[in-house]
């Protein structure tokens, strides 16, 4: 019932309280009189309480709609990156198969072509900038922690591939070291798209679940599958075996 007091409510009974007191203060009703003397204190306590409840009630109701409006605009802006994370996801694989092709190209030109530089030869691939951006856009909506472990995961790696792949262009000269670490980058790139294909499902609402864990095996097909030549160089097939030789997933890094 006290939930429901009005300020009309109080209001009224302040005036009655105000009526009261003249009535009762006039010569021909000394009881009332002397009764509102008495309990006057304990009356406008109550009165105080009333009106004190009603003001907490009203500044709570103002909390709980400013929260209400703030929580549908974090699900909106959530709606929102969803409705896109496959167009971004969509965006990061083209780039993670490009880079696998684009270092095969390297790995060809060094060691075919005996060139030690990819100066005027080779190019990585465009760099998706807006990627970056949106992922971290999506995390910051996002109550899903095991898809912001994952998107988190892609982040990082996207970008420490794109670093990789510059670096290969700003060398002068390639090292032996170099040569080897094309695999490393072909890995790593093929670690994108396991990531991006084990999003794809959550992006498009087809299925709520996201995996606890990503495989090595994936990670070895997909690079043999884009490139032909992957498993004719020594590198890489060494690389490979010790990749598949550790018997548990690669992410997370640390089970």
């Amino acid at each position: 019932m006290m939930g429901n007091i009005q300020p009309a409510y109080i209001v009224s009974a302040c005036l009655t309280l105000i009526a009261l007191t003249v009535f009762g203060s006039a010569s021909h009703s000394p009881l009332l009189g002397n009764w509102l003397h008495n309990w006057q204190t304990l009356i406008g306590s109550v009165l105080a309480l009333i009106g004190a409840y009603w003001t907490v009630r009203k500044i709570s109701q103002q909390i709980e709609h400013s929260e209400r409006v703030e929580e549908r605009r974090v699900r909106r802006a959530y709606e929102a990156r969803l409705a896109t994370l496959p167009l971004v996801l969509s965006e990061t694989t083209d780039y993670a198969e490009n880079a696998v092709r684009a270092l095969s190209e390297a790995r060809r030109i060094l060691k075919g072509g005996g060139a030690r530089s990819l100066t005027g030869q080779w190019s990585p691939p465009l760099f998706p900038n807006d990627v970056p951006r949106e992922l971290g856009a999506f995390i910051e909506v996002c109550d899903n922690e095991d898809a912001n472990a994952l998107v988190a995961e892609l982040l990082r790696q996207i970008q420490i591939l794109d670093a990789r792949m510059r670096s290969l262009f700003d060398e002068e000269e390639i090292i032996v070291s170099v040569l080897v670490n094309l695999t490393e980058y072909q890995l790593q790139a093929s670690k994108v798209l396991q990531l991006c294909g084990a999003l794809f499902p959550f992006a498009r609402g087809e299925s709520a679940e996201i995996p606890k864990s990503l495989s090595r095996l994936p990670v070895i097909e997909a690079i043999t599958f884009i490139d032909d030549d992957a498993e004719e160089d020594p590198d890489f097939c060494a690389r490979r075996n010790n990749f598949l030789a550790v018997e548990r997933p690669w992410w997370p890094s640390r089970q």
